[in-house]
């Protein structure tokens, strides 16, 4: 395994603000374990049903906070995102939360998976290069696809635009592999770590940044059931 340097991505705030992160709900291709990346793959039944569960929970947040200004609801541009975004803004528009209207940023698609996207998990246990991708996620890439440091780059990048708006809470709707980046980035863990936790579908992390610099971890990967990995 190849060590990467220690660092910790730093946002400067003035101020205590909430970040949330919300996992895109189910899809068919997650119950199958099968490698989406970038593909326009819509919400199940049960995805859709997980994300009104969600929403409760944001609600909730949102209330104990007590936050003062509007919250900003960002999503990746990956249709199953977008429709997510979507069910989470009627359902906390309805629960009397104000939400701007859903905003989209390209650096919170997934991964670029290339060649894997549409192939079974149990199909790629022998691929060189998916195999470095298990042992060594700081430094592998995909083939005809991203690779990890550009990938962290890209999803760090975007991070801090939108963080930028020094909104009180932020609602971020994007996929396992950006979120799993970001908790990683912000608590300064070594990227090899990135795959020493899960994100589930529907799943709700917490991440608190605090002045001048900090960041807590306050919940990670709330769901409202086990889901599947991908």
């Amino acid at each position: 395994m190849t060590t990467e340097p220690l660092r910790r991505l730093e946002v400067r705030s003035r101020r205590t603000r909430d970040v949330l992160f919300v996992r895109h709900g189910e899809t068919d291709w997650n119950v199958q374990w099968r490698v989406q990346g970038c593909t326009e793959v819509p919400l199940n039944a049960a995805g859709r049903e997980q994300l009104r569960w969600t929403a409760r929970e944001v609600a909730d947040a949102y209330q104990r906070g007590a936050h003062t200004s509007r919250v900003q609801l960002w999503t990746s541009p990956v249709a199953r995102a977008v429709e997510s975004a979507e069910v989470l803004h009627e359902a906390l528009r309805r629960d009397g939360v104000d939400v701007l209207p859903v905003a989209s940023h390209p650096g919170l698609t997934e991964f670029d998976m290339g060649e894997y996207v549409g192939r079974t998990v149990s199909s790629l246990h022998e691929e060189p290069n998916w195999q470095d991708y298990v042992r060594n996620p700081a430094t592998a890439a995909f083939p005809s696809g991203e690779s990890m440091a550009e990938i962290f780059e890209r999803v760090e990048s975007a991070f801090l635009e939108i963080v930028a708006a020094d909104a009180d809470l932020t609602l971020i709707v994007s996929h396992g592999g950006p979120i799993r980046v970001l908790v990683v980035s912000l608590l300064g863990l070594p990227r090899e770590h990135f795959h020493a936790f899960r994100i589930g579908n529907a799943s709700l992390t917490h991440l608190r940044l605090l002045p001048p610099s900090q960041c807590r971890l306050l919940t990670l990967n709330r769901t409202p059931a086990l889901q599947p990995l991908l």
